[in-house]
C-alpha cells in the first residue's frame, strides 16, 4: 500500500521535526503535487534556506503512489554538489513538506542578465563582448552540470527536462540542477 511504501522511504531520509522547519508562506511556484515555498530548516544548529514543496494529503491512490515514486527517486539521488538535493521531509497532520536545497535564481535569468549589448552597451563596445559572463565561468557551470547528470545516470534517475529554467545558481560560479524527482 501507499502507506507501507511511505514508511519504507522514511527510513532513508531525515525526518525533520516540525519545529526545525519554518515555511515563509512565499509561494515560489507550483510543483506536481503542491505549492513550492521558501523556507528555513535548522540543520546542525544552523538555519539553512530551502525550497519546500507543501503536498496536501492526497486522497487518490494513483496520485499518492506517483508522489511516492517521485520521492523515492529524489531519495535515491543522494547528495551531489551540482544537484539541488533533498534535505528531508516533515510530516504534518494535513500535509507532507519536502525540503530541497535552494538556489538564488535560475540560470536563465543569469544568462539574460549577462547580455552586455542589452544591459551594459558601454562595456560591450569597450571590450568587444556580447556578454558579461566570462567563458571560464560558463565552462565551469557546464562541467558541474555534466557531473550532476552523470551522477543521475549512475543512480538510474532520468531528468527529462534539462533546461536553463531548471538550473539554480549557487553563488557566482556554481549551479545546481533541479527539476528531477519532486
Amino acid at each position: 500500500t501507499a502507506e507501507e511504501y511511505l514508511e519504507s522511504l522514511k527510513g532513508k531520509v531525515w525526518l525533520i521535526p516540525k519545529n526545525f522547519l519554518e515555511v515563509s508562506g512565499e509561494v515560489l511556484g507550483e510543483g506536481k503535487f503542491g505549492s513550492v515555498m521558501r523556507a528555513t530548516v535548522s540543520s546542525q544548529g544552523r538555519p539553512q534556506s530551502c525550497n519546500t514543496q507543501v503536498i496536501p494529503r492526497l486522497e487518490e491512490e494513483h496520485l499518492r503512489k506517483a508522489m511516492l515514486r517521485d520521492l523515492d527517486s529524489t531519495i535515491r539521488v543522494g547528495q551531489h554538489p551540482a544537484l539541488a538535493c533533498l534535505l528531508g521531509i516533515c510530516e504534518e497532520p494535513t500535509a507532507t513538506l519536502v525540503a530541497m536545497e535552494q538556489g538564488e535564481n535560475r540560470l536563465k535569468q543569469w544568462l539574460l542578465g549577462s547580455r552586455a549589448l542589452t544591459h551594459h552597451p558601454q562595456y560591450a563596445a569597450q571590450h568587444s563582448r556580447t556578454a558579461t559572463a566570462r567563458e571560464e565561468v560558463v565552462l565551469e557551470l557546464a562541467a558541474g552540470l555534466a557531473s550532476g547528470l552523470a551522477h543521475l545516470e549512475q543512480v538510474g534517475v532520468s531528468h527529462g527536462a534539462v533546461c536553463a529554467r531548471n538550473v539554480l545558481m549557487a553563488g557566482e560560479t556554481g549551479a545546481k540542477l533541479a527539476g528531477f524527482g519532486m
